[in-house]
């Protein structure tokens, strides 16, 4: 049955867990550790440092072009996008692309473009031993991860204050800090021909959902506004070269197809229990 005394028999069943498991589950109490003065008072720091660091990037940026902020690589003239979900709060990652003419890197001419995959650089909270840095590391290293499938809500790794100041800001004229994936796909068939990583600093990403993004790709490009002509043209690049190296991927490694295999798996139960649950509902005459 699809409740949470179902879900434990199926988990028993497949051998994910034990009955031992499931009784001294039961006898524990299901509290959400809140987060102590401490760690509050530390993520309110974070935010004032981060907002300093942005003030301190802007102004590097204006003395100087390209700018070397901590030897960063200079990327903020280039366009980027962010592709999340509608309810996203927190944006930690963005696409962009540029001519690999411009890059001065002797690569193979079958790769036009260089993609680049822009991650949002957290590892101020490990490389500064301030007070406050390590209050928030060791919550984080006691939580361990974000959930975001509990039925009274999300229960984050940092307080969400601490998480927006780490995130990407999509405010205009702001810049962020990033670690940066460049990448060479062989236009042809998909082939990796080289990437590497750089700490960079980059603009303010175009946000865009899913959906949204979905539909400026399959959009005409005289239907396109202006403003989004380019941020288009990242998405269509990118995505042409990495559907190529994901099927290349997905031919070539067999850790890839034993992973398509699971996530075939997970979506197959997924529309089982939409079926089941679709049935219970008629069923109940509603």
């Amino acid at each position: 049955p699809l409740t949470a005394d179902g879900a434990t028999r199926a988990l028993i069943q497949l051998g994910r867990w034990s009955q031992n498991d499931a009784e001294t589950m039961s006898k524990k109490a299901k509290v959400i550790e809140p987060w102590s003065a401490e760690v509050i008072d530390a993520a309110r720091k974070l935010v004032t440092f981060r907002e300093k660091r942005r003030v301190e990037i802007s102004s590097a940026r204006k003395k100087s072009k390209p700018c070397d902020f901590d030897g960063r690589v200079d990327l903020s003239s280039l366009p980027c996008v962010c592709i999340d979900a509608k309810r996203a709060t927190f944006r930690d990652d963005c696409i962009g692309i540029r001519l690999r003419s411009s890059t001065g890197r002797e690569v193979t001419p079958a790769s036009k473009w260089e993609i680049l995959i822009h991650i949002a650089d957290v590892s101020i909270i490990y490389e500064d031993d301030r007070a406050q840095f390590n209050i928030l590391r060791e919550a984080a290293e006691r939580r361990g991860q974000s959930r975001y499938d509990l039925p009274f809500g999300p229960l984050h790794l940092l307080p969400p204050v601490a998480l927006s100041a780490l995130a990407l800001s999509t405010d205009d004229n702001s810049t962020n800090e990033c670690v940066s994936v460049w990448a060479y796909i062989d236009e042809r068939d998909g082939k990796l021909i080289e990437a590497g990583l750089e700490r960079t600093i980059i603009g303010c990403p175009q946000a865009l959902s899913f959906d949204d993004a979905t539909k400026l790709l399959e959009s005409g490009s005289q239907d396109v506004p202006k403003s989004l002509i380019n941020i288009r043209a990242i998405i269509a690049v990118a995505e042409r070269n990495l559907s190529l190296w994901s099927r290349h991927h997905r031919e070539s490694s067999e850790a890839a197809q034993k992973r398509e295999k699971r996530l075939a798996t997970k979506e197959l139960i997924s529309q089982e229990l939409s079926v089941a649950s679709g049935h219970a509902v008629r069923d109940d005459g509603v």
